[in-house]
């Protein structure tokens, strides 16, 4: 697995383990061991916005999600990744990367998140969601 890789399955494993967390110490423990061993799906999409305003774009990413931070580029695109709630009632963390592109006037998002026998499509509600906020 490499580095971004391990990255995204680590802040998924994190915040599905957050959500084991009560009565009992090895509770938070086991759902991360499971999570870890859940396939993680992964989606894709985009969307048009103005070229002349990439600081709206940027804005309404940052919104949309939850702890997002900024990622600097050289070749003046702007990436935003985070995490959003996904899947059934938002439980379902999905880790998103999202580049602004002003000279293209586009934006293409990526999610990744974990899926279990139930299949949620939870990175593809994810980007449908992030999308959303940005048109």
């Amino acid at each position: 697995m490499t580095s971004a890789g391990q990255e995204i399955d680590d802040v998924l494993v994190a915040r599905l383990a957050e959500l084991g967390t009560g009565p009992g110490a090895l509770r938070g423990a086991a759902v991360a061991w499971s999570a870890r061993r859940l396939a993680s799906e992964t989606a894709t999409g985009s969307a048009s916005v103005d070229p002349a305003q990439p600081e709206e774009a940027v804005a309404a990413l940052r919104a949309a999600l939850e702890e997002s931070d900024e990622v600097p580029a050289a070749d003046g695109t702007r990436t935003v990744r985070g995490v959003v709630g996904s899947g059934f009632g938002g439980l379902n963390p999905a880790y998103v990367l999202a580049e602004v592109d002003a000279a293209r006037g586009e934006v293409r998002v990526a999610a990744w998140a974990k899926e279990g026998l139930i299949k949620q499509r939870s990175a593809a509600k994810a980007v449908d969601r992030v999308l959303s906020a940005v048109r």
